[in-house]
């Protein structure tokens, strides 16, 4: 609501602006005259000048986004002023040359007269500043409209507590699970990664070393689950009587054997307890595990959860689904058709029924009753 908020009260403020310029600037630059019929023609020049300034900032936006996931993808952060001076920069491009074209056209249709050299170029840069100023004002204008919880980041994460309330909200690039009560976060904009406490006040790096893998049975399961809907990846799994297969988690251990596709649980006989027969799994964690199954519509795989019997307790009805702490898991489903599909992440408590309403384009697993999320654009 806050994003249509901001679209609406700046071109109501670009509209207002340019008549501003049509009636009262316009006639005070040496040069430039406007048309006999000039409500008419200020009705016309109006919206023209409004739709150039909207197409301006806009490119400036999406500038500013797609070189922020540029300098993303290629592993680093830029600096937020470079980024935004670079976006602006081209918007400033982009007004000066579109005004340049309006004027001529409106010196062509007759809606303004120029009879000095330099007045088109003079227009052209009061245009432009002032739809400047427009930008200004309704970023001004709409703040007070803004919900002070949300972040003009959608990409960026968030923590929550189990009542999906936020908790943490400093727009966070990278946020990783509490452990002892510490975080590591990065924040947007910065190259250095800090740690915070629950309250997100950034505290000392702690002196124990983070948990590694040692590539045995005696790990913590959970360093070589993926945070992605594919939980297993062949490179990170142990291989061992003749089986590839993560860490026993409550004395159980996902598996298959070398060259088998589907996955099951063994015991520390090295024998399946749950016999192969998933797409995927998690490890167990308070009593259940994650597993995914291929459904008899359009092969669909899809997510349920399994007791340590192999009994579904949660039948396979989401799209992605995470291990069970503190209570809850995340999981997520499809919303909307077409177009407008989206998945959408939640928590689930044992029953299977959404506690946190699926409303997030991402959302990790709780520990120590935060959990990061990310909201949707």
């Amino acid at each position: 609501m806050s994003q249509l908020t901001y679209i609406l009260i700046y071109i109501a403020t670009a509209l207002l602006s340019s008549f501003l310029v049509y009636f009262f600037v316009f006639p005070r630059l040496t040069g430039i005259s406007l048309a006999k019929y000039k409500l008419v023609s200020g009705l016309i020049f109006a919206p023209l000048q409004a739709l150039v300034s909207c197409i301006a900032i806009a490119a400036a936006f999406v500038i500013f986004t797609y070189a922020n996931l540029f300098v993303s993808l290629s592993g680093g952060v830029a600096p937020l002023p470079v980024i935004w001076t670079f976006g602006l920069g081209i918007a400033v491009v982009i007004l000066f040359i579109a005004n340049l074209i309006l004027i001529a056209i409106y010196k062509a249709v007759g809606l303004i007269t120029i009879d000095k050299f330099y007045a088109s170029t003079k227009a052209a840069i009061v245009l432009m500043v002032l739809q400047f100023f427009a930008c200004i004002i309704a970023l001004l204008g709409g703040a007070q409209f803004v919900d002070p919880d949300s972040t003009i980041f959608d990409h960026s994460y968030q923590y929550i507590n189990q009542n999906g309330d936020i908790e943490i909200n400093d727009g966070y690039d990278l946020a990783m699970p509490f452990h002892n009560y510490i975080a590591e976060v990065r924040r947007i904009g910065s190259r250095s990664v800090e740690c915070i406490d629950l309250l997100g006040e950034t505290v000392p790096a702690p002196n124990t070393p983070k948990p590694k893998r040692r590539n045995t049975m005696d790990d913590d399961p959970a360093l070589y689950e993926s945070d992605e809907n594919i939980s297993l990846h062949p490179d990170s799994l142990i291989k061992t009587n003749g089986m590839e297969c993560i860490p026993f988690s409550e004395e159980l251990a996902i598996a298959r054997k070398i060259g088998t596709a589907n996955w099951g649980y063994i015991d520390s006989n090295y024998e399946f307890k749950i016999p192969p027969q998933f797409c995927d799994a998690r490890r167990f964690s308070e009593g259940l595990a994650a597993v995914q199954k291929e459904s008899g519509v359009n092969s669909e795989k899809l997510w349920g959860y399994i007791d340590t019997t192999g009994k579904f307790v949660i039948p396979c009805k989401f799209v992605s689904a995470k291990s069970f702490n503190d209570g809850l898991a995340a999981a997520s489903i499809y919303e909307g058709s077409g177009k407008n599909k989206k998945e959408k992440f939640g928590y689930i408590e044992p029953t299977g029924e959404f506690v946190i309403k699926p409303k997030y384009a991402f959302a990790s697993s709780f520990s120590e009753g935060r959990a990061a999320v990310r909201k949707l654009p």
